[in-house]
């Protein structure tokens, strides 16, 4: 498999997406005028999220990792419910939407956190990758 995808660094290869993804959203709302920003930030949001989950179905037992969860919650719960909403309201300004009772502003804010909770899943994955390859070497050098 290619070297991008060992446990070890993939995890860390995700914290890096996570910043660049940052990075693209922030660019966007700077750039951009809204709705067209949002459209843009929330496809690189669902295009990252997505990717880290295709790469995560590849490995075994996959939905036994926090990254895992940490990538499926925020999708179900944050990057899908808010592009429904930008595209259902596409013309009328974000802080007047809602979805399910939950108004734009609030949505928004509940999906910085689950984006903080993923983005904290991919540091433990790779703490717990770390410790287990750790012992690994301790183990053979010990043999």
């Amino acid at each position: 498999m290619a070297n991008i995808l060992k446990p070890r660094s993939r995890y860390r290869n995700y914290l890096s997406l996570s910043v660049l993804v940052m990075l693209a959203v922030a660019g966007s709302f700077r750039f951009l005028q809204n709705p067209a920003a949002g459209m843009i930030a929330g496809s690189v949001f669902l295009a990252s999220t997505v990717l880290v989950l295709v790469i995560e179905f590849r490995f075994p037992k996959y939905y036994r990792r926090p990254t895992f969860w940490g990538a499926a919650g925020f999708l179900v719960l944050s990057v899908l419910p808010i592009l429904a909403l930008r595209l259902l309201g596409w013309e009328k300004p974000f802080d007047q939407l809602a979805l399910f009772g939950i108004s734009g502003p609030q949505l928004h804010s509940m999906s910085n956190i689950l984006y903080f909770v993923m983005v904290g899943c991919f540091f433990m994955d790779s703490v717990i990758e770390n410790r287990k390859r750790l012992l690994e070497i301790k183990t053979e050098g010990q043999s």
